[in-house]
Order: C-alpha cells, then sequence, then structure tokens
C-alpha cells in the first residue's frame, strides 16, 4: 500500500533543506493558520451552538415578611403571593413577555365572540402528595373563589362566570359578555379539592395547609423551620419531579424571612442570602450583582366622580390629566424606575393600548381647554372657578 504522507525522517530532511528566511516564513505560516482555524471554529461554535441551563444546584433567597397565607385565594401579602407562585400553579402563566403560556393547561382555545374559554389539560397531572389532578379542582378552586365566605380577592374575577366540566382533561368557562382581560384569571392557582373540600369557608385562614401548602408548582415544600415562639423564620422548597412540562433546573431554594428591611440588608451584605428584592434607594455594594426588573404596578389618581360631581366634566379632568408632570414625579420621587402612563394597564401587560396614552405634559394647554369650558378667575385670587350659578367649581 501506497503511503500518502511523508515519514517523520523525510519531513525534517524537508525542514533542514530550507533557508532561515523559509523557516521563519514556514513557522509565520504555521502561526496564521492555527490561529485563523481556532478563530473558524470559535465562530462556528458560537453561531451553531446554544447556551442551556444545567440541572441542579440550589439558591437562598432573603424576603422581608413572615408567610401567613401561602393560598392563592385569600395571600395577602408580597411574601405569601410570591411562594404561592411556585407551589401553586394555574391553567396558565405568564410568559414573561406580557402574554401568557400553558402550565396545567395543554392548551386552549377562544371563542370568535369572546364569550367561550375552554383549556383542556395535560396528561399525568399530579399534586405534591402524588394524588391525580383533574378539572374537578379547576372547578373546586374556582367556585372557592367565587364564594363570599372565603373573602377571596379573586371573587370579582370570577363573578358570573360558568363553569362546566366536560371530562377529566377539559373545562370551559362561559362569560356572560366579552371581556378582553378574562385570560390573565386563568393563572389563578389551583387548590386539590382531596385536601380542601372538608374545610368550611370561614376556618380557611386557621387550616395549617396555608403555611404548609401542597400544590401542584415546580416546588414543594421541604420544611418549616420556626423559631422558639413558633414563627416562620425559613422555607426549604425541594423540586417537584412531576411537574410537567418539566421540572424546575434548580434543585431547591432555601426562603429566609427578615421582619425588618434593615434585618434582610444585613444578611445580604454579610452573604446570608444569594437573592434579595431590594428598595432602589439601597447603597448597593460594588461586589453584588444589580438585575432591575418592571413590575405590572400602577400608581396613579383616579378620579371618583360619584364622591365629587365637577370631575364628571370631561374638560376638568383632560386638563388636570395633560397637567400633571408625570416624568418629573418618576425622575425625582422614583429615581426614574418607572414608565409614564396615563392608562390603569400598564404597559408591558398584553392589554395595554399604546395608541390610547396620553402622557403629555402642557400646561398651557391645560389652561386654554380650561379657559374654553368657562373655567375662570373671578376675584383674582389665582384659582380659576366655574359656577353654574348656584354653586362655583
Amino acid at each position: 500500500m501506497s503511503r500518502l504522507l511523508p515519514t517523520r525522517s523525510e519531513w525534517r530532511t524537508l525542514f533542514d533543506s530550507l533557508t532561515r528566511n523559509e523557516k521563519i516564513a514556514f513557522f509565520i505560516f504555521l502561526i496564521i493558520a492555527w490561529t485563523s482555524i481556532n478563530a473558524i471554529l470559535a465562530r462556528v461554535d458560537r453561531d451553531m451552538s446554544k447556551e442551556m441551563p444545567a440541572n441542579g444546584g440550589s439558591i437562598t433567597e432573603g424576603i422581608v415578611g413572615i408567610p401567613r397565607f401561602i393560598n392563592p385565594l385569600i395571600a395577602i401579602s408580597d411574601v405569601d403571593r410570591d411562594i404561592a407562585r411556585i407551589v401553586y400553579a394555574g391553567l396558565i402563566k405568564p410568559d414573561g413577555n406580557g402574554g401568557f403560556t400553558p402550565e396545567l393547561a395543554e392548551r386552549y382555545e377562544i371563542a370568535e365572540d369572546g364569550l367561550t374559554y375552554t383549556f383542556w389539560l395535560r396528561e399525568g397531572l399530579r399534586w405534591h402528595d402524588g394524588e391525580n389532578l383533574t378539572t374537578k379542582d379547576i372547578e373546586f378552586t374556582i367556585n372557592l373563589a367565587k364564594n363570599p365566605a372565603i373573602r377571596s380577592h379573586r371573587l370579582a374575577h370570577w363573578e358570573g362566570v360558568d363553569v362546566e366540566i366536560k371530562s377529566d382533561n377539559e373545562i370551559i368557562f362561559r362569560l356572560k359578555r366579552p371581556y378582553a382581560p378574562f385570560l390573565g384569571n386563568a393563572t389563578i392557582g389551583i387548590m386539590p379539592s382531596h385536601l380542601w373540600r372538608e374545610i368550611e369557608p370561614e376556618a380557611f385562614p386557621l387550616s395549617t395547609l396555608n403555611t404548609q401548602p401542597i400544590g401542584s408548582g415546580p416546588f414543594r415544600i421541604d420544611e418549616v423551620t420556626k423559631n422558639d415562639r413558633g414563627v416562620i423564620t425559613a422555607f426549604n422548597l425541594k423540586r417537584f419531579k412531576g411537574y410537567l412540562p418539566q421540572s424546575s433546573y434548580l434543585d431547591s431554594i432555601l426562603f429566609y424571612f427578615y421582619t425588618t428591611e434593615t434585618a434582610l440588608r444585613t444578611a445580604v451584605e454579610n452573604n446570608y442570602v444569594d437573592v434579595a428584592s431590594v428598595d432602589h434607594a439601597w447603597n448597593i455594594s460594588a461586589k453584588s450583582v444589580v438585575h432591575e426588573m418592571s413590575l405590572p404596578r400602577v400608581v396613579g389618581v383616579f378620579f371618583n366622580q360619584d364622591a365629587y360631581t365637577p370631575l364628571r366634566d370631561p374638560a376638568l379632568r383632560e386638563a388636570l390629566n395633560m397637567a400633571v408632570d408625570r416624568n418629573r414625579i418618576i425622575r425625582e420621587i422614583l429615581g426614574g424606575r418607572a414608565t409614564a402612563t396615563s392608562l390603569p394597564i400598564p404597559p408591558g401587560a398584553f392589554a395595554h393600548a399604546q395608541n390610547l396614552e396620553q402622557t403629555k405634559y402642557d400646561v398651557d394647554a391645560a389652561k386654554a381647554l380650561l379657559a374654553k369650558a368657562n373655567y375662570k378667575d373671578t376675584n383674582g385670587d389665582g384659582i380659576i372657578e366655574k359656577s353654574d350659578g348656584k354653586k362655583s367649581t
């Protein structure tokens, strides 16, 4: 068999036959070729490969507050709501981009008239205790939310909505009239009927299931730590391997609960916790990594036209809207960490109507609008008024 490549001795003879300049040129060529090949391979790796999260690990988070009602129907604090979101699961969940993605549901359909919402559950859903999760649990949870005796903040979301079970995996919600934001109500955490159905509504706040809940979310409560007064100081949550369509990458989350911002700050500065949600006014250590995120929260003034009848005048409401310098409030009070809006549904939410925004600050235009509506400074005191012959506004 003939050889295709020279032997080692032949290579040595060839190299020895080169002049000094040819040897230098040869080495330069090798360096350039080696660098080019590595650059090409790195480019291919960057363009063709995809970075994937690794399984395993844990995280420790510090929170201000003590959990009392880890219950999607009666959660009253940020602590309760935050933990309930990962212990319980809804039919759908936020996708992080202002929309929704299926969670317990495999898919859903909305009728063209906007009155019927149909959900199909994934196969093989389980509770943290191993029991089957079916549409009966969905119906049970919605009926609890609609029960005034529970005093759930979810009552208004489901009032007037009819629920029909078609099978263990199919459920239908029927509305009396179209309501665009209704889909967001399907994020409600579903509760296990086999554990809660024997508990009277009046006893809901007293149940130990509020602090040792059984859900179907990505994490289950594994251990509860209390101090000598019986107050919860820590939760250890473990990954729920039965969570669908895929269990969490993290193995566990350890929550430490603090009674004050000062105590949490001390924990952060001494590296007792890995993560904490902190106020923007904190002077964060340079060693910390800070991630900022937008929250779907609206802070505003809403005109109560029933309590103060002059506010029924659309010209007055529009003028007041134009005379508010939202950006100055954001800049001076919130350190620039907010977005101006004139609408009750904030930017980033799926139902936000950007084309209806009216955030322009124009005091002169507001004064002109009021003047056109017969508001005048009749006595020179700097306050404009409008009189209907009986009363002045």
